[in-house]
């Protein structure tokens, strides 16, 4: 009798190695390139999933949801999944997210394809956009690109800014050579800026080049999305203008 249960208990435990030793591990770090600085409390979700249905959700063959921890990108990770489940008609991805909380921050939004094998796979993942809003009343973003030109090529000037204010829904910032404001409505994505007043000073050619751009920028726009501590102004679809909360940018 006790060796029937011995060679049952045997039996057992080589199932259960057998079964450890069928899973893989697909290894890789999940990253983006904003400089955007994740809260402590950021989770990540990393999943591989079969993505050949075309007029289906992707099938999930393994997920896994884990704390950053405080750490900042790139992040690695560790997925284990049963190589048995990958069939020849397959098609498969690595999709990844980032969450604070209950709000997505960063996802994946090009395929990342997957074939197996032991080499370590680089998820990109990109912000997620959201309504413009004020973390306070009165926020200032600092223009880096206007209508599709960088602002570092233009004559080297002060900074150009626009200032937002939720409380008085007012704008305002330094143009290029005068100072300027206004107000704007909003809604949800949308945003209608009030024509501009401005002080009457002159200045060189590039500086009133870039003010030029800035107000006919503003009279123009109809959408605003926030990524992050950056802001996009767009015409239509077309984007015209960014602006970052950071100056290094």
């Amino acid at each position: 009798m006790k060796g029937i249960l011995v060679s049952a208990s045997l039996g057992v435990l080589a199932l259960g190695l057998s079964a450890l030793s069928s899973a893989d591990t697909l290894k890789g770090e999940v990253y983006y390139l904003p400089r955007i600085a994740l809260p402590a409390t950021a989770k990540v979700t990393v999943k591989l999933v079969d993505a050949s249905k075309a007029d289906a959700p992707s099938e999930v063959i393994a997920s896994k949801e884990f704390s950053t921890e405080g750490k900042q990108v790139p992040i690695p990770f560790e997925l284990d999944y049963e190589p048995s489940r990958l069939k020849a008609t397959g098609r498969y991805q690595v999709q990844a997210q980032i969450w604070d909380g209950n709000q997505l921050r960063f996802t994946t939004t090009t395929a990342i394809p997957f074939a197996g094998g032991s080499a370590i796979v680089r998820v990109p993942v990109e912000p997620v956009a959201q309504p413009y809003k004020d973390a306070t009343a009165s926020v200032t973003f600092f223009a880096t690109e206007l209508e599709g030109t960088k602002l570092a090529n233009y004559p080297g000037t002060r900074r150009v800014s626009l200032n937002l204010n939720s409380e008085t829904m007012s704008y305002g910032g330094f143009a290029g050579v005068n100072t300027y404001g206004g107000s704007f409505k909003r809604d949800g994505f949308k945003i209608k800026f009030g024509p501009a007043r401005a002080t009457l000073m002159a200045g060189d050619e590039g500086s009133m080049k870039i003010e030029r751009s800035l107000f006919k920028v503003l009279g123009e726009a109809t959408t605003a999305k926030q990524f992050g501590k950056v802001l996009v102004l767009y015409r239509g679809n077309e984007i015209i203008f960014k602006g970052s909360t950071d100056l290094k940018d």
